[in-house]
């Protein structure tokens, strides 16, 4: 369960991250 909770953060994380370069570069 917690296993899964830290997965989902990362990802949301890195998604969110990633999100945010692209409107910079964009």
């Amino acid at each position: 369960m917690l296993k899964s909770l830290l997965r989902l953060t990362t990802l949301s994380f890195i998604t969110i991250s990633f999100v945010a370069h692209s409107g910079v570069v964009v």
